[in-house]
């Protein structure tokens, strides 16, 4: 479980033996652990009183946004890799089963039995394919791969027909899906191979095509063709598949960037990954990220929390912090966070003014006196 509450601070975390601060993924975690037996409202350290928590109010809330977002007719895949960007992947992947989501995208084998064995039951595709040798603790483990080279149709044939019988049924077939690259350049086959690809699969009895895919490299950038360039390649290659009898299945394309603001995109299922945590992508142009952010109102799942360490009231005029970047514009206190001074500052560790309306975004700051400020320390 203290792998689940490490902080973004180094050297900084709360020990799960210990007593934690309250929260919604705490209680979630002891309810499912059973480790902790009471969860008390006072904050208790071991350490700095630095402390990140995550929400899993927000993500639900977040999955609702999305649902509403693209209708309810499509499917959505919860992209939970690398422990859900550390965050977590078994209590958050259990609560958004509990929620609806019909698949989870995951980096490799290890991370899908992970989530297997803590009783997810839904679908669960391994987003990065799979290494000769691999394949069976994919079956076995009922894993959906992903087919990237035309020459790992054969291994999982091998797999399928040598485990048939065993795990799933004489009459069932293993389903896969396959991935094309369309300018991400990085896995995929090229879409001159759809012909080679179709021909191997029709020599594969033991295996079945669930669903095509590919991958948008800058689908935040609307100063650039790119993403229109791939899409359209990628149907053209879904053309060619149904031409040659190969019915695709389901069809995904749709990171976060595209889910927020490009529909064409959204196929039969599309993937969340930064925005199910609330966290929107910087479009080009920024007036983009603005009218996202009006039809996708997110929360973020992440808060940062420190205990004010010391207050100082300055005039205006004064100089604020390394390279003086924040000059104060009227009087203000300024509050030092702990993170500012005890460890090596992350992204996101502020020095804050505070007036009595409390704190907000210097981005959405203006001149008037009941109007505070952050400026990076």
């Amino acid at each position: 479980m203290a792998r689940y509450l490490q902080l973004l601070l180094p050297g900084v975390y709360l020990n799960a033996a210990s007593k934690l601060v309250d929260s919604d993924f705490v209680r979630a975690a002891n309810k499912e652990s059973g480790i902790l037996k009471t969860m008390p409202k006072a904050i208790h350290f071991e350490g700095r009183p630095v402390w990140a928590e995550i929400s899993l109010k927000a993500i639900l809330h977040n999955l609702r946004v999305i649902r509403r977002h693209i209708g309810a007719q499509r499917k959505i895949l919860a992209v939970v890799k690398s422990n859900a960007y550390g965050l977590g992947a078994v209590p958050i992947s259990k609560a958004l089963q509990k929620a609806g989501t019909e698949w989870f995208g995951v980096t490799c084998a290890n991370e899908g039995i992970e989530l297997r064995e803590a009783g997810i039951r839904k679908r669960i595709l391994i987003l990065t394919g799979f290494w000769p040798g691999e394949e069976k603790r994919l079956i076995q483990n009922q894993l959906t791969p992903t087919v990237s080279r035309v020459d790992d149709l054969r291994y999982i044939e091998r797999a399928a027909k040598s485990l048939r019988g065993k795990a799933r049924g004489k009459s069932s077939r293993v389903p896969f899906h396959l991935k094309i690259n369309t300018g991400m350049n990085r896995l995929g086959i090229a879409p001159d191979e759809i012909d080679a690809f179709c021909l191997a699969l029709a020599d594969c009895p033991h295996i079945q095509l669930e669903g095509t895919y590919t991958h948008f490299a800058s689908a935040e950038d609307f100063t650039a063709e790119q993403t229109t360039v791939q899409e359209q390649l990628f149907r053209k290659c879904l053309e060619r598949m149904r031409a040659l009898g190969v019915s695709p299945g389901i069809v995904h394309m749709a990171n976060s960037g595209a889910i927020c603001a490009r529909p064409s995109t959204w196929g039969d299922m599309v993937r969340p990954g930064a925005i199910l945590y609330g966290y929107h992508q910087s479009f080009d142009p920024p007036q983009k990220k603005q009218e996202v952010m009006c039809a996708m109102p997110l929360e973020p799942c992440l808060p940062l929390r420190a205990r004010i360490i010391s207050l100082r009231e300055i005039p205006a005029g004064q100089a604020v912090g390394y390279g003086a970047r924040f000059v104060t514009s009227r009087p203000s206190r300024i509050a030092v966070e702990e993170p500012a001074k005890s460890v090596r500052k992350p992204p996101g560790s502020m020095i804050v003014t505070l007036t009595p309306s409390g704190p907000t975004s210097l981005a959405s700051t203006s001149e008037k006196p009941s109007t505070p400020h952050f400026a990076a320390a």
